[in-house]
C-alpha cells in the first residue's frame, strides 16, 4: 500500500461514480466567469444571514430567533453591504480553487473582521437588539463555513483531474523543493506524492503537506504511486554532486525534469516552477570556468565593437557578453535578416533590463562584400572585431564546397584586410578544432581562415610603428563543439526521442568535446584580450564525451529503456519502454574524434582555462598567391582543380 495519500474525490459506490462526478465538476466549472461570480456573491449573503440567525440561536438557546423579523432585518442589510464591500475590494476576482493557504488565510481574516465590525457596531449602539457576545459567535460560525465552501470547491476541482494528472516526486527538499510543492498543488499537468532528500534529519518530515523520504526508497516509491516524474530540486548543488544523483536516476522508469539554475532564478527571467527538460550540459557536469573581470572589460569596455554572424550562436552570445562591458558602439553585421532582427531585438531587452546607454548599430552584410564593409569601416571607428561569420555544418559544406570556401575563407580574408587597412587594434577570428587535420571542406576552410589571420598578425609585427606597437593584433580561438548551439545533438536526440525513436548515432565510437555556449563566448573575449599578434588560443574543452553515452542517458532520462543494436533482444518487437539506438555510418568528413593542436607546443596564459599555441604559418605573399588560384577554381566551379589545390597547401588536409 502506498505511504503517500490519494487526493480526495467523490468517487462512491461502483467506478462508474469516478467518471459521473468528474463530468458534473467539468459542467461546473465550465460556467462562465460571471455567472460563478453572482453565485460566489449569493452564497456569501446566504452565509451571513444564516451565520446571524445561527448565533442567534445559541446566545438564546432558542430556535424562534429565527422567526423573529427584527433578526432578519440586521442579517440581510449587513449581508449585502458586506458583500458589495467585497465585490469593490476585488475579493471575487479571486479563482477560489487556485487559492494558496496564505491567500485563503488572508481574505478569511479581512472578510470575518469585516462582518465582525459591522455587527459590533449594531450591537454597541443597541446591546439588547444584538447582544456582544453574538457577533463573535457569527465570526466563528462564518469561519467554519467559508473554510468548508472552499474546501469543498478545490475537491470538486481535484475530482475533474482525476485521471489526468501524471504523479511527480520532487528530489530536494530545501527551499527551492518547498517553493516548487507550492507551486504545484494546484497543477493541472502534475500531482505531487511525496519528496526525497539525503538529509537524514528531514526524512519522515512532513513539508508542504508531503512526507519526506530517503533516495535509497525512491524505486519503491516510484512503483508503488506510478511516478511518472522526478523534479530535480536543486539549483545550487555543485556539478558533480547533480551528477550523481542523475546517475542514480538514470535506471529508474521516470522522465527527470529540473528546476532553473540559480542564476536564472536572481535574473528574474524565470520563476522556480518553470521546469525543464534536461540540457546537456547537466548530462555532462561540466564545472564552467569563472572569468577574470579585467580581460573582459580590456577590449570592451567604452569601445566599439563590430561582431560578424552577430545573430549566430556564438556571435549573439559573444554580443550578450560585449554589451554587459558596456561599450560605446556593438555593430551586429550579418546577412540574414532574420537572425539580425532576432539578436538586436534581444540586445535592446538586454540594454533596457541593465541600463546600459551602449549604441546598437544592426547592418545587414557579407562578410565576402569589401565594398559594404569599407562603408561600415569607414562610418565607425571600430576597435575590435569578433569574427563569427562562418558556414559551420560538415555535411552541408561538403556538398557546397565553392559557397563554402568563398564564405569561410575569402570572406575572413575581406575582413582582415578591412581590419588592417583601417586601424582596427584587435581581430579575433572564431575557429574550431575541426581545422586540426582537417578531413572535410569545412574544417580546411576554417584552417585558411587561420592562416590568413596568422599571415596577415605576421605582416603587421613586421610593420610596427617606431616604439614596436603592433597597429592591428589578429588572433584565432579555436576550440569543441558548442551546446545549444544550432544542430546541437540533445535537441535532435530529445525530438527523436518524443517521436518513439529511433535515436541515431553515426559510429558507436564517435566523440567529441563540449562546452557551454556561455562559457566559450567569455573565453573568446578574455583570449582576444591577451593577444599578442597570431596567437592560436586553444580552450580547455575537457575530456571527450561518447556520443553513444551520451545518448543512453538522454533515453534513460527521459523515463525509456535503450535498446543497442548489438544487445540480445535486437531483433525482438519493441517494447513501449524502448527507444532503439541506431548506428547510421560517419558523414561524408566526418571524424570520429577531434583535436585541438596542429603542431608545436602549447603555453598556459593568465587564464586557467585558455592555453596559446605559436603554430606554423606561411608569409602572406605566398599565401596570398595560393588563395589567388583557389579563387579561380571557385570561380570556375572547378571542384576536382579546388579540392587539389587544398591537398597541396600546408593544412595537412586528408579526405576520408
Amino acid at each position: 500500500m502506498s505511504e503517500f495519500p490519494h487526493p480526495a474525490v467523490f468517487a462512491l459506490g461502483h467506478p462508474g461514480d469516478a467518471t459521473l462526478s468528474s463530468d458534473l465538476a467539468s459542467y461546473i466549472f465550465d460556467v462562465p466567469r460571471k455567472k460563478k461570480r453572482r453565485i460566489q456573491i449569493a452564497a456569501d449573503v446566504g452565509l451571513i444571514v444564516f451565520a446571524l440567525l445561527a448565533a442567534l440561536c445559541l446566545r438564546f438557546d432558542a430556535f424562534t430567533s429565527v422567526l423573529l423579523m427584527q433578526n432578519w432585518l440586521i442579517g440581510i442589510p449587513v449581508a449585502l453591504i458586506c458583500t458589495f464591500c467585497f465585490l469593490k475590494l476585488g475579493y471575487y476576482n479571486n479563482i477560489v480553487r487556485f487559492e494558496n493557504s496564505a491567500g485563503n488565510a488572508s481574505n478569511f481574516a479581512l472578510k470575518i473582521g469585516t462582518v465582525w465590525a459591522l455587527f459590533m457596531v449594531i450591537s454597541l449602539y443597541n446591546p439588547s437588539l444584538l447582544p456582544r457576545s453574538v457577533p463573535f459567535i457569527t465570526a466563528l460560525i462564518l469561519s467554519v463555513g467559508w473554510f468548508a465552501m472552499r474546501w469543498i470547491v478545490h475537491t470538486i476541482y481535484l475530482a475533474t483531474l482525476v485521471g489526468k494528472r501524471r504523479k511527480a516526486i520532487i528530489y530536494g527538499a530545501g527551499t527551492s523543493g518547498r517553493q516548487l510543492a507550492n507551486s504545484l498543488a494546484s497543477n493541472n499537468d502534475y500531482k505531487i506524492v511525496g519528496m526525497v532528500d539525503d538529509d537524514r534529519e528531514l526524512e519522515g518530515l512532513s513539508i508542504a503537506g508531503l512526507r519526506v523520504s530517503s533516495p535509497t526508497k525512491l524505486a519503491e516509491l516510484i512503483e508503488n504511486n506510478d511516478v511518472e516524474r522526478i523534479f530535480l530540486a536543486m539549483p545550487s548543488l555543485a556539478a558533480p554532486q547533480r551528477q550523481a544523483i542523475l546517475k542514480e536516476l538514470e535506471p529508474l522508469p521516470v522522465k527527470v525534469k529540473t528546476v532553473p539554475s540559480v542564476d536564472e532564478l536572481i535574473s528574474g527571467r524565470v520563476s522556480i516552477d518553470d521546469t525543464r527538460d534536461l540540457q546537456i550540459e547537466d548530462l555532462l557536469g561540466r564545472v564552467a570556468s569563472k572569468p577574470l573581470p579585467e580581460l573582459l572589460s580590456k577590449n570592451t569596455s567604452d569601445k566599439t565593437i563590430l561582431v560578424s554572424g552577430a545573430g549566430g550562436s556564438i556571435g549573439s552570445e559573444i554580443c550578450r557578453k560585449v554589451l554587459l562591458q558596456k561599450p560605446q558602439r556593438i555593430i551586429l553585421f550579418e546577412q540574414s535578416e532574420l537572425a539580425l532582427y532576432t539578436v538586436e531585438l534581444s540586445l535592446q531587452k538586454l540594454r533596457a533590463v541593465h541600463n546600459i546607454d551602449t549604441k546598437i548599430e544592426a547592418i545587414l552584410g557579407s562578410v565576402q562584400d569589401e565594398t559594404r564593409l569599407r562603408h561600415v569601416f569607414r562610418s565607425f571607428s571600430v576597435d575590435t572585431v569578433y569574427h563569427a561569420a562562418a558556414y559551420k555544418h560538415v555535411p552541408l559544406i561538403e556538398n557546397n564546397s565553392v559557397e563554402g570556401l568563398r564564405n569561410n575563407v575569402f570572406g575572413t580574408l575581406a575582413l582582415v584586410r578591412m581590419a588592417q587597412e583601417f586601424g582596427v587594434a584587435h581581430f579575433t577570428l572564431i575557429s574550431t578544432d575541426k581545422a586540426v587535420r582537417p578531413t572535410n571542406i569545412m574544417g580546411a576552410s576554417k584552417r585558411l581562415a587561420e592562416l590568413i589571420c596568422q599571415a596577415y598578425a605576421n605582416d603587421a609585427a613586421k610593420n610596427a610603428s617606431v616604439d614596436g606597437a603592433v597597429r592591428t593584433r589578429f588572433a584565432m580561438v579555436r576550440f569543441g563543439n558548442v551546446l545549444g548551439s544550432s544542430g546541437s545533438v540533445i535537441p535532435l536526440f530529445r525530438k527523436q526521442i518524443d517521436e518513439g525513436g529511433p535515436v541515431t548515432v553515426t559510429h558507436p565510437k564517435i566523440n567529441r568535446f563540449f562546452m557551454t555556449i556561455e562559457e566559450a563566448a567569455l573565453l573568446v573575449i578574455q583570449s582576444c584580450a591577451m593577444a599578442r599578434g597570431g596567437d592560436v588560443f586553444l580552450l580547455d574543452m575537457g575530456e571527450p564525451v561518447e556520443i553513444v553515452k551520451l545518448a543512453q542517458r538522454v533515453i534513460s532520462l527521459s523515463g525509456y529503456q535503450p535498446r543497442m543494436p548489438d544487445s540480445a533482444a535486437a531483433n525482438d518487437p519493441l517494447q513501449p519502454h524502448e527507444i532503439e539506438i541506431r548506428f547510421t555510418g560517419l558523414r561524408p568528413g566526418e571524424k570520429l574524434y577531434e583535436e585541438l593542436l596542429v603542431a608545436g607546443e602549447e603555453e598556459e596564459t593568465r587564464h586557467p582555462s585558455i592555453r596559446r599555441s605559436n603554430e606554423p604559418f606561411l608569409e602572406r605573399e605566398v599565401l596570398e598567391s595560393h588563395l589567388q588560384e583557389l579563387e579561380n577554381f571557385c570561380t570556375s566551379n572547378n571542384f576536382e582543380g579546388l579540392v587539389e589545390k587544398l591537398l597541396s597547401l600546408p593544412l595537412e588536409y586528408r579526405p576520408d
